[in-house]
């Protein structure tokens, strides 16, 4: 049994309620002031918790550094089928990526992925196969790290567990009611096509709330937010 992760990393914890994404300055975006400086997700296969993902924030003058965890394991009684690590580093100046280190053990196959940025462009190596690659991605690029909702106004992201650009179509949809833990807020849920299927889920401040895609076995797999108690609660109030 396998489960494959298209995700790429996030957190947040709750920040000034009245801060958005499109109230901060281009230049000046700072995710800790909406999100804090962690939050988590309780990732899901099917309704059953089977991990957790992990987001870190640090910000030094312009400089934003990103690491994101992921940790999963399918058990069955006391076996396990399948485990799956993530651990990215991000660091970012004045909203470019500048440098990305990823250490992937997908169930016993381990990779890593670098990215740094030179001249205009962004260049990823990777040794997933036999035979390290290494692509030269042109102009800005967002990774599949879902915390930057500007990620949703592009047609192109850099698949940080593949090393490789996705094309995608990005769809949003009307703002719905969604669950977290015990409460229902508003969110607007995004829709990925093309070379990357997936959902995302924002709230009416631009914060990161949900996720869902299916996995290789067709299994329906979620990452929940863990930490947006006092997101739901403003929402209620």
């Amino acid at each position: 049994m396998r489960v494959i992760i298209i995700l790429s990393m996030l957190f947040f914890s709750y920040a000034t309620p009245n801060i958005t994404w499109a109230s901060l300055p281009n230049a000046a975006i700072n995710p800790i002031q909406i999100y804090g400086q962690e939050y988590k997700f309780d990732i899901q296969r099917n309704g059953k918790k089977i991990g957790s993902h992990h987001l870190r924030f640090s910000q030094q003058g312009d400089t934003l550094t990103v690491n994101a965890k992921t940790r999963i394991k399918v058990k069955l009684l006391f076996l396990t089928l399948y485990e799956f690590t993530y651990d990215c580093t991000e660091v970012w100046d004045n909203q470019v990526l500048k440098k990305l280190d990823a250490v992937v053990n997908d169930n016993g196959k381990k990779y890593t992925i670098t990215g740094t940025a030179k001249d205009g462009t962004f260049i990823v190596k990777n040794n997933r196969n036999e035979n390290a690659q290494v692509e030269v991605i042109s102009g800005l690029i967002f990774p599949t790290n879902h915390w930057h909702k500007k990620v949703i106004q592009q047609n192109r992201v850099l698949n940080t567990l593949t090393g490789y650009v996705n094309e995608v179509d990005i769809t949003k949809q009307p703002p719905e009611k969604i669950s977290i833990q015990d409460h229902s807020i508003t969110a607007h849920r995004y829709e990925y096509s093309g070379q990357l299927q997936t959902t995302a889920w924002y709230d009416e401040q631009g914060r990161w709330v949900k996720l869902a895609f299916d996995g290789e076995d067709g299994a329906e797999i979620e990452y929940i937010c863990a930490g947006c108690t006092n997101i739901a609660e403003i929402q209620s109030e």
